[in-house]
């Protein structure tokens, strides 16, 4: 059996803005602070938190779908990527986002990216989204 997150977040904005900050590189990159790169076909790069996680792009279905290898640069060189996809619905004046994090090498790296899924990507994100709206 795999190691897996998921989790639904629910963002008070259009699906657009939401879309944008995860899968436009200039949009993620100034909430994140640090150089993204996020192709738009399968096959192509990304790159996030200034290319501390990098992988390729798995499957797109733009506003709705988003799916990518992922590589910590910390992860041990004998371990798989793991995967991460998002999937976009939107709803009556909010956006409903489930991550779901699969094939982690270990309970430690579940753990510790299930924290860092709020800390480090929606948390900073939904701010960022709640500043862009004022």
């Amino acid at each position: 059996m795999s190691l897996r997150f998921e989790k639904t977040y629910q963002i008070a904005a259009d699906l657009d803005l939401v879309w944008e900050c995860i899968a436009d590189a200039d949009t993620c990159s100034l909430w994140q602070g640090g150089d993204c790169t996020i192709g738009t076909s399968v096959g192509e790069e990304v790159s996030i938190f200034g290319g501390s996680v990098t992988g390729k792009i798995l499957a797109i279905d733009e506003e709705k779908l988003l799916k990518y290898s992922w590589r910590g640069d910390s992860w041990q060189e004998d371990w798989e990527d793991s995967t991460v996809e998002y999937r976009f619905v939107e709803g009556d004046g909010e956006v409903s986002v489930t991550v779901i994090h699969d094939k982690f090498p270990n309970e430690k790296e579940r753990e510790s990216h299930a924290l860092g899924w709020d800390t480090y990507f929606f948390e900073p994100m939904i701010e960022f989204i709640t500043e862009s709206m004022e």
